[in-house]
């Protein structure tokens, strides 16, 4: 079940060249049947990893190195519940 779901608009900045950029994330936050949680992003309507790990950080558009974001901003989407 989709708990919530937000825009998140991720800040970067490089370890390496200092460049800093921004982008626009979708967010599905889900709890399944046993109770555990977890979440789904995306970014141009694809899926993607979270971009809060190592291995979902893009590159630095500047000089190609890989670094973790941090939140800068959210908006939370309404989740309309179905009663089918």
């Amino acid at each position: 079940m989709i708990t919530e779901l937000a825009v998140e608009r991720v800040e970067f900045t490089c370890g390496h060249c200092w460049f800093t950029w921004s982008v626009d994330y979708g967010v599905q936050y889900h709890r399944d049947d046993n109770g555990a949680e977890w979440e789904y992003f995306t970014r141009d309507g694809e899926a993607v990893t979270s971009p809060y790990d190592p291995q979902g950080a893009p590159p630095c558009p500047y000089c190609g190195r890989h670094w973790v974001g941090r939140l800068a901003a959210r908006r939370p989407i309404p989740v309309t519940v179905s009663n089918s």
